[in-house]
């Protein structure tokens, strides 16, 4: 950290990186989580390698991400919300649909939905807007030079 911050900005700095750290690990969390229930929720006949496959990318992928996130490139954090968004957007419209057609399934992946909207929400909210994650992606920029 630099020398030259004031304590109001070491202390943005601070809180900005606890943060971070937070929901990154929330995100890899309920990637985790919401990998499971999917697979768990196909049949034992219905399972293939490149089903898991693509679960173990997207979850790779995620991580990556997030550490790249941490690090200060911004590239990965435009990414992350731009996905996250489109997740949303498309758990917005799984709710709907299946709140017309069938509750059964509706009941099943509510708790995913619901985990959708607030953990991708608050990232997304934290990635855009928040003044401790700026002030701390700032500084993570300006470590990397």
């Amino acid at each position: 950290m630099n020398e030259n911050h004031t304590f109001e900005q070491r202390l943005a700095i601070a809180k900005g990186r606890r943060r971070t750290k937070i929901l990154g690990l929330s995100i890899i969390l309920f990637s985790i989580n919401a990998d499971l229930i999917t697979l768990l929720s196909y049949t034992e006949a219905e399972i293939s390698a490149f089903l898991i496959f693509k679960h173990l990318f997207r979850f790779l992928a995620t991580v990556f991400l997030v550490i790249a996130t941490y690090k200060g490139k911004n590239w990965a954090r435009i990414i992350l919300i731009i996905c996250f968004s489109l997740a949303i957007l498309l758990a917005f419209f799984m709710f709907f649909v299946l709140l017309l057609s069938d509750i059964t399934t509706l009941k099943k992946v509510l708790s995913v939905i619901i985990s959708t909207f607030l953990i991708y929400g608050l990232s997304v909210y934290y990635f855009i807007f928040s003044l401790n994650f700026k002030a701390f992606f700032k500084e993570q920029q300006n470590n990397n030079q």
